[in-house]
């Protein structure tokens, strides 16, 4: 079989929106003031790939044909290793600007959150070899 183990820590968060925001704001909140605010904290530690998976288009999209995930938009960052992951969320500037902003825009009782290593096939259009 081809594919290899990515060695880096995946952080995935399944984030749902605060209740009382339409769709378009929870969005717009989220992908236009919090995800800029992150960039600089992202970039401290290393972070590879951050990205956000906003769901409203997406269901709407395929309707009733499929049930999704209970939440409002899937964040993923690729950090470089563990350490900085951990380093990342013990930064006063989590504690103190982002970890707060949060409630602006998510509902805090319902966010889950993994931590992966991942097996990767294909990475840039690319067949990963052993």
């Amino acid at each position: 079989m081809t594919g290899t183990f990515r060695h880096v820590a995946k952080a995935t968060f399944l984030v749902s929106k605060k209740e009382g925001l339409s769709d378009e704001e929870f969005r717009k909140y989220y992908t236009e003031v919090h995800a800029p605010m992150a960039l600089d904290f992202c970039k401290r530690y290393g972070v590879l790939d951050y990205s956000i998976a906003e769901r409203a288009v997406t269901r709407a999209a395929f309707g009733n044909k499929t049930s999704f995930i209970n939440c409002d938009a899937i964040t993923t960052f690729v950090f470089p290793n563990m350490e900085s992951l951990l380093a990342s969320f013990s930064d006063p500037e989590y504690e103190t600007k982002l970890g707060p902003d949060e409630k602006n825009f998510a509902n805090d009782q319902k966010l889950q959150f993994a931590v992966s290593d991942e097996f990767v096939l294909l990475a840039g259009g690319q067949e990963q070899t052993n």
